[in-house]
């Protein structure tokens, strides 16, 4: 924080000479640690023990009381990621599919297919076969023609809902390996958020965590495996483009790609959704803007070097009323209980609040 240039205004300066000393302190101390979630892993000993030591009004950084990171990148989404039957992406899927077909035999000229040379006679000759065996028609044209015949990352596998296996009853041998034949093998996929929601997202994404997928990507150069660790749990993650707003929410339990940034509470005084309360508020985004980085990406080590304030048992309870309220909008709207607008305009209501609380919790006039 002492390093950079930011707009000197009231506000900024209250906070710097409030809290640039401590921040300056732990990030000489600590940065070195908590710099990467192999360092992390490295002080794992050291790191807690400081935890145990936090109070309530202590000021620490995000780095020291999460691990977590970069999730999967598969190199190849088309081949292992669906959408789940019935959402809108998968409807998408439904109607791009036939495009995309008939697109690929005309650009790569395939003759074994050279009688389809309209649409209509796309649709009908995939709507003749079965989701199995379109999966197999695509992963054929592309293991022959380019990981990118059907466009970059396109997704064309459609999820049934028999297809997907009970995240809570999955054994550590099959989160770490995979899941054998004959068993649901389909788990819920975080693969980040364009439409930037908060607090909580359904996700649409499933991944095919069966034994022989993991033990490819566990394996292959072409994709980013840092080990199964952060996978499987609770936590928060964020979108790491951001615009007014850093966009904060919990994570669900399953596997989250590279694209959703993922962390998790090592500190039983901060819980995830506390942390999801203060990075969703208006004065940390303002922090991350003017001290820690004002281009439109949110990354990993800007997360971890947030300032973040032990709460007392008063405050905390505080945040987690306001943090159901807010995430109970958001699962009424994905139900279709509560319309968008309407959800938007609870939300904005929260939002005025938890400002508020969060101000009030840094010691920041306004």
């Amino acid at each position: 924080m002492n390093r950079v240039l930011f707009p000197p205004n009231a506000l900024n300066l209250q906070i710097y000479k409030k809290y640039n000393q401590t921040l300056r302190r732990l990030l000489e101390q600590w940065w070195d640690k908590i710099c990467t979630s192999k360092k992390i892993a490295e002080h794992a000993g050291e790191l807690e023990a400081y935890r145990q030591s936090l109070q309530a009004g202590d000021l620490t950084l995000l780095g020291l009381i999460t691990d977590g990171g970069q999730g999967l990148a598969t190199a190849d989404n088309g081949r292992f990621v669906g959408a789940i039957a019935g959402s809108t992406v998968a409807a998408r899927i439904m109607q791009t599919r036939p495009v995309k077909f008939l697109e690929a035999i005309q650009k790569n000229r395939i003759s074994s297919l050279k009688h389809i040379t309209g649409l209509n006679e796309a649709r009908e000759y995939l709507a003749a076969l079965g989701e199995a065996e379109t999966r197999e028609l695509f992963d054929k044209l592309k293991a022959k023609y380019g990981r990118d015949i059907f466009g970059q990352g396109y997704l064309y596998r459609i999820v049934s809902p028999d297809e997907i296996a009970e995240v809570e009853k999955l054994t550590e041998k099959e989160k770490e390996k995979g899941i054998g034949p004959g068993k649901p093998h389909f788990v819920p996929y975080d693969k980040g958020d364009k439409e930037g929601n908060r607090w909580f997202l359904q996700t649409p994404f499933y991944i095919d965590w069966s034994k022989e997928n993991v033990a490819y990507l566990s394996s292959s150069p072409r994709a980013r495996w840092q080990g199964y660790n952060f996978f499987f749990r609770e936590g928060f993650c964020w979108t790491d483009v951001n615009s007014t707003y850093l966009k904060c929410r919990m994570k669900t339990n399953g596997v989250h790609d590279v694209l959703s940034m993922s962390l998790f509470s090592q500190c039983r005084l901060t819980p995830d959704w506390y942390l999801v309360c203060l990075i969703n508020s208006k004065y940390i985004s303002e922090f991350v803007d003017d001290f820690l980085n004002n281009t439109s990406h949110f990354q990993i080590n800007d997360a971890r070097q947030l300032p973040i304030i032990i709460p007392n048992q008063q405050q905390l309870q505080d945040f987690e009323s306001l943090f159901n309220q807010a995430y109970g909008i958001k699962v009424r709207q994905f139900s279709g209980e509560l319309s968008e607008p309407d959800a938007l305009y609870e939300l904005e209501q929260v939002q005025k609040r938890l400002d508020e609380m969060v101000y009030r919790l840094y010691d920041i006039e306004l």
